[in-house]
C-alpha cells in the first residue's frame, strides 16, 4: 500500500510538472508571436520613415528650421523691438506658412506618428509576454532542481575585446548527455537573434567551437541556444564588444592641449573684399589643434556671425576662413585628401570612401549618419551640421575632445560628449562704429548615446547633428 500511495505520489508531482512545462511552453510562444509581429510593423515603420525622408526632404528641412527659430524666439521675447528678432519672426512666418501649405507632407507627419505609437504598444505587449513567459519558467524550474542540472553548458569568447576584422573563436564545452541538445551560439542583438551554427571540435563529445571574423559586428551579446525536452532557453550570456580600427590621433601631443588665444577680439569690420585688401589683410589666430589653426579672416559688416566675405571673384582667398576651409586644411596635412567639399552640411557625407594615407598606411573615410550610426565620433572625426539661421549651408567642425559620460558592463561607452574645434562660429558678438567685438565658439559640445537598437543618437534639444565622418585603416 506504502509503494502505490509513493509511486501515486510521484505520479501526481510528474503530471505537474509536465502541466507547469506546458504552460511555460504556451507563454514562450505567446511571447515568440508578440516579438514576431513587433519587429515586422518596426521594420515597416522604419521603412516609411526612411522614404519619407527623401521624399520629404525639403520639408524636414524647413522643420528643423522651424523648430530652431521657434525656440530662438520664445527665449529672446525681450528683443521683440530689434531688427534681428524682427528678421526672425519674419523667417518663422515664412516657414510656417510653408509647411502649413505642404498638405501631404503634414499628412505624412501625422502618419508616421501614429506608426510609431503603434509600434511602441507592440513593444510593450512583447515585453509583458516576455515577462508573463519568464514567470512561468521560474515556475518550472523552481519546481524540481533536477532538470536545471541536466544541462549545464559553458561558453567562452576570445577575445571579448577587439576591432573590426578580427577574428573571434566561440566554445561552447558541455557536462552531461542533455548537452547533446546544444543547438549553437546566438548572437543577441537589441531587436533580432542571429544563430551559429557550430561545428564540433576537440577531444571532449560535447565540445563545441568556431572563429567568427568580427568586421559588421558591434557590442553583441552571445548566448548558449540548446533545446532540452519541450524547452527553448539561454544560458551563459558573454558580452562581446568589437570596435572599428579607428585612425587614433589622441596620442599626438597637440592633440592633448590644444593652444587657445584670449575670449574675444576687436577687429574692423568692411563691407567689400578690396577693402580689406588694402588695409593689410589682417587675420587673427583663435585657437590651434593637432598643428591646424582656427582663425578670424575678413568681418562683414552687418553679418549675423560676422562670417569671412565671400564673392566669386575671391571665393578661394575668403573661402579658407570658413567653417569649411578649417576641414580643407586637416584633411590635407593629415590624410593627403584634397579638393572642396561643398557647403557644412555635406562635408561628412561626402568624404564617405574617401581615401588617404595616415603615417604611410592606407586610410578611408567612414560616414555614420545620426540616428543610424553604428559607432560614435572620436578624435578627428569630422561633423556636419544643419543650421538655424541659414538653409543649404550648414556647418562643419572637427572633434578635439571625448568625454566618457557612461559605459555599459563591459567597460564600452554608451554615453559621450564630443567637443568642438571649428572655424567660423561664434559664441557671442557685437557690432560698434567700424568694429566688432568677436567671441569664438570654443566649449561647444555634442552629446552621443547608444540607444537599445544598437544605434549611436546626437541627442539634446539643441542638437542639429547630421552625421560624421572617421578615418579607418584599410586592411
Amino acid at each position: 500500500m506504502r509503494v502505490l500511495v509513493r509511486t501515486a505520489g510521484l505520479l501526481c508531482v510528474f503530471f505537474l510538472l509536465l502541466a507547469t512545462q506546458a504552460v511555460a511552453s504556451s507563454e514562450y510562444d505567446a511571447f515568440l508571436k508578440a516579438k514576431r509581429d513587433y519587429l515586422s510593423q518596426k521594420k515597416a515603420y522604419l521603412k516609411y520613415v526612411a522614404d519619407g525622408k527623401k521624399k520629404y526632404s525639403k520639408e524636414f528641412k524647413e522643420l528643423s528650421e522651424y523648430s530652431t527659430t521657434r525656440s530662438w524666439l520664445l527665449k529672446n521675447k525681450s528683443k521683440k523691438a530689434t531688427t534681428e528678432y524682427k528678421r526672425k519672426y519674419k523667417e518663422y512666418k515664412k516657414l510656417k506658412s510653408d509647411l502649413v501649405s505642404s498638405k501631404s507632407f503634414l499628412r505624412h507627419y501625422k502618419e508616421r506618428s501614429q506608426k510609431k505609437k503603434q509600434v511602441l504598444a507592440l513593444r510593450s505587449d512583447t515585453l509583458k509576454k516576455y515577462a508573463a513567459y519568464k514567470k512561468a519558467k521560474g515556475k518550472t524550474s523552481g519546481s524540481s532542481s533536477s532538470a536545471s542540472s541536466k544541462f549545464s553548458p559553458r561558453l567562452s569568447i576570445s577575445p571579448q575585446k577587439g576591432k573590426a576584422g578580427d577574428k573571434f573563436t566561440f566554445v561552447v564545452r558541455g557536462k552531461s548527455s542533455a548537452d547533446s541538445n546544444l543547438k549553437g551560439v546566438y548572437l543577441k542583438f537589441a531587436d533580432y537573434d542571429k544563430l551559429i551554427s557550430l561545428n564540433r571540435s576537440g577531444a571532449g563529445k560535447y565540445t563545441l567551437s568556431r572563429t567568427l571574423s568580427g568586421a559588421g559586428l558591434r557590442s553583441v551579446q552571445a548566448l548558449v541556444k540548446y533545446k532540452n525536452g519541450a524547452k527553448n532557453e539561454y544560458s551563459s550570456a558573454v558580452k562581446l564588444s568589437i570596435a572599428e580600427n579607428v585612425v587614433d590621433l589622441s596620442r599626438i601631443s597637440s592633440a592633448k592641449n590644444p593652444k587657445t588665444t584670449k575670449a574675444c577680439f576687436t577687429v574692423p569690420v568692411m563691407t567689400t573684399f578690396s577693402e580689406w585688401v588694402k588695409q593689410g589683410r589682417p587675420v587673427k589666430v583663435t585657437e590651434s589643434f593637432l598643428g591646424v589653426s582656427s582663425k578670424i579672416g575678413p568681418v562683414k559688416k552687418q553679418s549675423t556671425y560676422y562670417a569671412s566675405i565671400w564673392d566669386g571673384s575671391n571665393a578661394y582667398e575668403s573661402g579658407k576662413y570658413q567653417c569649411v576651409g578649417l576641414i580643407k586644411d586637416f584633411l590635407h596635412k593629415y590624410y593627403g585628401i584634397n579638393g572642396s567639399r561643398g557647403n557644412g552640411d555635406v562635408v561628412a557625407k561626402g568624404l564617405h570612401n574617401v581615401t588617404g594615407k595616415y603615417n604611410s598606411k592606407p586610410i578611408k573615410m567612414v560616414y555614420h549618419a545620426n540616428r543610424y550610426a553604428s559607432a560614435p565620433p572620436v578624435i578627428g572625426s569630422i561633423i556636419s551640421e544643419w543650421t538655424g539661421s541659414r538653409r543649404n549651408i550648414g556647418h562643419v567642425s572637427m572633434v578635439k575632445k571625448i568625454i566618457v559620460e557612461r559605459k555599459d558592463s563591459s567597460g564600452s561607452p554608451t554615453k559621450i560628449k564630443a567637443y568642438m574645434f571649428e572655424q567660423n562660429y561664434m559664441s557671442g558678438s557685437s557690432a560698434g562704429s567700424g568694429k566688432a567685438k568677436i567671441c569664438p565658439s570654443r566649449d561647444r559640445y555634442s552629446t552621443f548615446e547608444l540607444k537599445s537598437n544598437g544605434k549611436w543618437y546626437a541627442t539634446g534639444s539643441k542638437s542639429n547633428v547630421i552625421g560624421w565622418a572617421t578615418a579607418v585603416y584599410q586592411k
